[in-house]
């Protein structure tokens, strides 16, 4: 059996209740399944998802994350290897999904995503939508090395000295305030935020 081997460059988070929308990715592309409760391989990355279940191995390394799929109409197998914590947060959150409780709650009103890319943090967007209005949002990228938190009118780029979710709050340290962004999401989501954020260095905000 074919063996893909594939240390992850991109990492990403993104959960968005509106459309029970749920998906995460090292290089590869895995969307939640809300029927079988699992993440299932995106075959399709660059076009409409197609995704396809996964048989996840146990394996001691959990910085290794390995599972058999059907690619192209052959049973292959894959092996995906950490190179940062965050892309070990992800690899447990595809390994236990099925054995939580998640499901998409009505409540939730922000879409969240994370991404990770050549070692960083380098973009957080959070969009809160009520009755099918966007009522507030957030953008946080990566510019010339250093965390920016962007803001539209007038447009300005803040540089951060800091970043932390205490509770549903995202606060942001300038240099001279603390922006706090509130989130209207499930403590689950919450949780994995939480994990991805601690693994990012002070030094690389």
């Amino acid at each position: 059996m074919p063996v893909k081997k594939i240390a992850p460059v991109i990492t990403v988070f993104c959960y968005h209740p509106r459309f029970h929308e749920f998906y995460v990715a090292a290089d590869l592309k895995f969307y939640y399944n809300r029927h079988t409760g699992s993440f299932e391989m995106d075959h399709h990355p660059h076009s409409d998802p197609f995704p396809v279940p996964v048989e996840l191995h146990n394996t001691a390394d959990a910085g290794i994350l390995q599972f058999d799929t059907v690619y192209r109409g052959q049973q292959t197998t894959y092996e995906l290897t950490a190179l940062h914590p965050w892309d070990i947060v992800i690899f447990n959150l595809i390994r236990e999904i099925s054995h939580t409780d998640f499901t998409f709650h009505d409540d939730d009103k922000d879409k969240i995503e994370l991404i990770f890319e050549e070692g960083d943090l380098s973009k957080i967007y959070f969009y809160k939508h009520e009755d099918d209005q966007l009522i507030d949002s957030l953008r946080i990228v990566r510019y010339e090395g250093s965390l920016h938190l962007v803001r539209q009118r007038p447009f300005t780029r803040i540089p951060l000295k800091g970043l932390q979710l205490e509770g549903n709050q995202l606060l942001a340290h300038t240099a001279t305030e603390i922006i706090p962004y509130t989130l209207h999401t499930q403590p689950f989501i919450l949780g994995i935020m939480k994990q991805l954020l601690e693994n990012i260095q002070l030094s690389s905000v």
